[in-house]
């Protein structure tokens, strides 16, 4: 009888899909596995990960998380051309969920393709082709011309991190700057409010997210613990 085979077993099976891909869609175009029965080092494979500057070993992404703890992967096989970000560049990226014979997720295969230099011709193409009334200001800003935020990961639906940590104190920053609060100020409930919600995000799932939000709070991890319990028991 053939041994059955394990998740990351499976996972694995997909690194050709990766070469694959990458070769047929070109550099523009970072290709990424994630076996997610290690999620604080999921990348076990990549294709020109210069492009967000992650390599093998990496974790895996909010986005990710945020499947998993949802279980959004059970109503959908994959997710398809969602804004993402690096810490230099902006992606239009793609998500198949790889699942195991139980239709658990255990793995994510992404195509995340580099869309600045598109965005810079587009920026051209609207300054060409903007127009304005008859008699207006000479610097009135004409119509075409984006108003959107300059920075880099805006209002993107994944971010890529090259490490667990930078990820944690980024989605620990994120929340606590939502919620407009100074961390040494924030009263019990507002503390409680945040950690909700960096629970929703799957961040939890992650090893070191108890100590580090407990050190942005300045308490004890035990704490954090009873701010998670006060909450379901809300």
């Amino acid at each position: 009888m053939k041994p059955r085979i394990s998740n990351s077993e499976l996972v694995r099976s997909y690194i050709p899909m990766v070469d694959f891909i990458s070769d047929v869609l070109g550099n523009n175009c970072e290709v990424v596995l994630h076996d997610l029965t290690n999620p604080e080092q999921s990348i076990v494979a990549i294709r020109n990960g210069h492009l967000s500057d992650r390599k093998l070993g990496g974790p895996l992404t909010d986005l990710v998380l945020k499947v998993i703890k949802t279980r959004s992967y059970e109503e959908q096989p994959y997710v398809a051309n969602y804004k993402a970000a690096g810490s230099k560049k902006k992606f239009r990226s793609s998500s198949y969920f790889i699942k195991n014979l139980e239709s658990q997720i255990i793995g994510v295969l992404c195509v995340n393709i580099d869309i600045e230099p598109y965005l810079c011709v587009k920026t051209i193409m609207d300054s060409l082709s903007a127009t304005k009334p008859l008699g207006a200001p000479v610097h009135e800003e004409a119509e075409g011309e984006s108003n959107a935020p300059s920075g880099v990961n805006g209002n993107a639906d994944e971010k890529f991190f090259s490490s667990i940590d930078d990820m944690l104190d980024s989605m620990i920053q994120e929340e606590i700057s939502i919620a407009n609060f100074v961390p040494a100020r924030m009263t019990v409930p507002e503390k409680v409010e945040v950690v909700h919600r960096l629970n929703e995000k799957g961040t939890f799932q992650l090893k070191g997210a108890v100590a580090k939000v407990a050190k942005a709070f300045g308490v004890s991890e035990p704490t954090v613990y009873r701010y998670l319990s006060m909450r379901k028991e809300a």
